[in-house]
């Protein structure tokens, strides 16, 4: 069978992507072809993890969409995946040329406002796929479609393991051994609460003398972050990493990880880190990360960020008491999570009308 998985971009990882290369590797591995499509003009790659990459080349949708059609024509993918709700409309408009693929649009956070018109996309997909509970619940709710599929976020444990085990960059090894390494890897938008992360270090800061805030990413407040930070008198404490796939590494060897998001469907890097044994302290958003760390009582509410702060340095001073077991039977394994896309893609194709969730 060949699956094409419709991505905005691979040039910089994020969670979306971790899905598309985890389950696209797996498909692989068991005999199925797997290839990327994705929207960004800039693309210069042929493939990604062995996994072969097409790009649609253009910032308008007309072209674009004629793009799509071509590609669905000549690749004839047996099921299209669409990762991306903005593109959704197009991607419908397949089925009027192309009845023979199926379509699926996956949702991996809850969609924020609905309409008539959202719903009449949808209805065109021949299937929805949800990647936490809380999404899956909230698509219920807008659609009313009773065939939503819950698939959630597949880890690799064993290649995270083995990547964190690669050392440091040099400059960052001394950093990393002598400092208490307060750490977030992400995107600098709105939506992951950086901002309010500078807010709590400098908090911190001043309860923990020797504190370092490591931050892994890039993204449109970079330039913001880093004016404040200055203001703030904290260049020194402060270290910018570009974004890179290896951010397990840090994960290994940090004291703390921060992870101030107002919403996520689930915080992979929250799952990664306690999977490393490094304590994560969220804000009490929406999202599956929220239901695994409040058995730590490593929540606060959102936008608390002195109480945030206060349990930041409560674990830099016993990091140690903290032992996660939550990973022994794990509902994130690659494997069952793999085996039950295929089975899902299979009943899709087959025409099966009962398909369950997951």
């Amino acid at each position: 069978m060949k699956i094409a998985f419709y991505l905005k971009n691979i040039s910089l990882p994020n969670g979306i992507l971790s899905y598309g290369i985890e389950l696209g590797k797996f498909l692989k591995y068991n005999g199925w072809y797997v290839e990327f499509l994705i929207d960004d003009p800039s693309c210069k790659v042929d493939s990604v993890e062995g996994i072969p990459v097409y790009s649609l080349s253009s910032r308008l949708d007309l072209i674009r969409f004629v793009r799509l059609v071509k590609y669905v024509k000549t690749r004839k993918p047996d099921v299209l995946i669409s990762n991306i709700p903005a593109r959704n409309p197009i991607v419908a408009l397949l089925k009027l040329i192309e009845e023979e693929t199926k379509l699926v649009a996956f949702f991996h956070l809850p969609p924020k406002r609905w309409n008539f018109l959202k719903s009449f996309v949808l209805s065109k997909f021949d299937g929805i796929v949800a990647v936490s509970d809380n999404v899956s619940e909230s698509l219920k709710r807008f659609t009313g479609r009773d065939d939503i599929v819950l698939l959630r976020n597949p880890f690799n444990f064993n290649l995270i393991y083995e990547l964190a085990e690669q050392k440091l960059p040099p400059h960052l090894e001394d950093l990393f051994r002598t400092k208490k390494i307060v750490l977030y890897a992400g995107r600098f938008e709105d939506q992951k609460g950086v901002e309010d992360l500078i807010d709590i270090f400098y908090i911190v800061r001043e309860k923990v003398k020797d504190a370092v805030l490591v931050l892994v990413g890039s993204g449109s407040k970079e330039h913001l972050l880093k004016e404040k930070i200055k203001n703030m008198g904290m260049d020194e404490d402060v270290i910018f990493i570009k974004p890179e796939r290896n951010i397990f590494r840090y994960m290994k060897r940090a004291d703390v990880f921060a992870f101030p998001s107002y919403y996520e469907s689930l915080g992979r890097v929250v799952v990664e880190s306690i999977f490393l044994g490094t304590p994560v302290v969220a804000y009490s958003s929406e999202g599956d990360h929220v239901n695994i760390l409040s058995k730590f009582n490593l929540v606060v509410p959102t936008g608390d960020i002195e109480g945030f702060a206060e349990k930041v340095v409560e674990i830099l001073n016993k990091k140690d008491a903290f032992k996660f077991d939550v990973f022994e039977n794990c509902e994130y394994y690659i494997d069952e999570i793999g085996n039950n896309f295929m089975l899902y893609c299979k009943r899709l194709h087959d025409k099966h009308v009962e398909i369950s969730a997951y």
